[in-house]
């Protein structure tokens, strides 16, 4: 009989743990977000200056809200992904990051797939002398 009794804790404890993770995992997902695809956001400013990028705009989708960004440079090139959530209140974003490396050339919105973006600002290109 207490062999039955020890089991049934085990199971409990078992399934509680499981139970618990799940949720977790679930939150996480839900609270920290997934990229957004870059034709789904609408890019109101961008400016490259002083080793800071400020960018700014709104997504298309009215069924999440922006939970943050994660930046990636490759020699002159940054990428941004912009992550979506349920949780988040607003598609409006507002980003003031400094840069590691300040010779940006081009900055682009990137998906979740690394394949899909979108160039959102090049660095303009030196006039011609007269």
């Amino acid at each position: 009989m207490m062999l039955r009794k020890a089991g049934g804790r085990r199971t409990l404890i078992l399934s509680a743990l499981l139970i618990s993770a799940a949720a977790l995992g679930v939150y996480g997902y839900a609270g920290y977000g997934s990229p957004a695809h870059p034709d789904a956001i609408i890019v109101k400013e961008v400016h490259v200056t002083g080793g800071k990028l400020l960018l700014n705009g709104t997504t298309t989708g009215s069924g999440t809200g922006y939970s943050g960004y994660n930046l990636a440079q490759d020699g002159g090139h940054l990428y941004v992904r912009l992550r979506y959530s349920l949780l988040a209140r607003s598609g409006d974003f507002d980003i003031a990051a400094s840069l590691p490396d300040a010779n940006i050339s081009h900055v682009y919105l990137q998906g979740e797939d690394g394949r899909s973006e979108k160039l959102i600002w090049s660095e303009p290109a030196p006039l011609a002398a007269p």
